[in-house]
């Protein structure tokens, strides 16, 4: 099966976007389905994925760890 060229843009699109509603607060980085989403791309190795895929994914799932031990540190330091 081919797979168009335009997939790993789309799937980086994806998980910049992702990054974006974390860093705007617009849905929590706790949430399991942002979670099951990165994961997915970092480990995806099929056709239509790159490098740069991986390494978008990663960026955000930091940022969304970091989100949410600052969130877990307001919540426990009061």
């Amino acid at each position: 099966m081919h797979t168009p060229l335009s997939y790993p843009i789309i799937k980086r699109r994806i998980a910049w976007l992702i990054g974006k509603w974390v860093s705007n607060m617009c849905v929590p980085a706790d949430s399991f389905a942002i979670w099951d989403v990165l994961v997915y791309l970092l480990q995806d190795r099929g056709a239509g994925t790159d490098a740069v895929v991986r390494l978008t994914a990663a960026m955000v799932l930091r940022e969304c760890i970091d989100a949410s031990s600052l969130y877990l540190y307001f919540l426990y330091h009061r």
